[in-house]
């Protein structure tokens, strides 16, 4: 497996995933427009050539935040979201990123295991954030000065 920032090469395939796993799926453009910003955070995995896995966040030096995760179902349960968002961590350290932060579904245990496996701790709670299906947020941070 490839751990890598991602590229404008990887818009297209980010674009598919999210439509596939994401009611408020990010464009191809926009993903192609994030993914060129100074402030991106954006990193994709990659199995023989192939997207399996992304993270998009942005920051704002030293504060950074994920806003998305997502590993092809096929492909989950086997290490690569620990080892993406390990990767990510350790590559934001380096640029000077020191804090952070994502929300993620209640009802999401998977992810929150992900989470809180890579050292977040829920530190907060947004009631009824989601819509379709409504559910609510919590709050996750990591310290990675602290790490």
């Amino acid at each position: 497996m490839e751990l890598r920032r991602a590229t404008a090469s990887d818009a297209g395939a980010i674009a598919a995933m999210e439509s596939e796993y994401f009611s408020d799926a990010w464009g191809e453009k926009d993903i192609l427009s994030y993914i060129s910003s100074e402030l991106s955070m954006c990193y994709a995995a990659l199995s023989d050539g192939e997207l399996i896995g992304y993270i998009l966040g942005r920051k704002i030096v030293p504060e950074g935040e994920i806003y998305r995760v997502a590993v092809k179902k096929e492909k989950r349960e086997r290490g690569i979201g620990s080892r993406l968002l390990l990767y990510a961590i350790s590559s934001e350290r380096e640029e000077g990123v020191e804090s952070l932060f994502l929300e993620v579904r209640e009802e999401n245990a998977a992810a929150r295991r992900l989470y809180s496996s890579a050292g977040f701790e829920e530190i907060g709670f947004r009631k009824n954030y989601y819509k379709s299906p409504d559910d609510n947020a919590i709050i996750m941070f990591y310290g990675i000065k602290c790490q």
